[in-house]
């Protein structure tokens, strides 16, 4: 599924309006399948395309926004190491960007006690002496 939503993601930045519709359609079907949150988290942190892996994390922000409750609670574990491993391998500002909006979305619905992980990044990356570290603890 994971190469399926990669190249759904690529069609929809496309300049062709029947194409980012074909993709829309293919999109919301995809969307009804349970895997998709670790096909998204896979393209987030997987793709070599940087606007790709921004639309999967944009993607992963909507549904967690919108259906924390209802993803399966592995994936929600799985969604939150992603997330952190994504956050300190990630270059590109704009996927960073969303990658914090991700994160924030992500801790309206957890408690620190619950993602204990976060506060450790947080805390290791303010403190390191490599400004990219010290961005990401920013950021996140």
């Amino acid at each position: 599924m994971t190469e399926e939503l990669e190249l759904i993601l690529s069609q929809l930045t496309q300049p062709d309006n029947a194409v980012i519709q074909q993709a829309t359609v293919q999109l919301k079907q995809a969307f009804k399948d349970p895997a998709i949150i670790p096909a998204l988290c896979a393209v987030m942190s997987g793709s070599q395309n940087p606007q790709i892996r921004q639309s999967a994390a944009v993607m992963l922000r909507l549904r967690v926004k919108k259906h924390w409750k209802k993803i399966n609670p592995n994936d929600r574990e799985s969604l939150k190491t992603v997330v952190l491993q994504a956050f300190m391998q990630e270059t590109e500002h704009t996927v960073q960007h969303s990658l914090s909006q991700l994160c924030a979305m992500m801790v309206k619905h957890e408690t620190p006690d619950r993602w204990p992980d976060l506060l450790q990044l947080l805390n290791q990356a303010t403190k390191s002496s490599n400004p990219h570290d010290r961005q990401v603890g920013l950021c996140c």
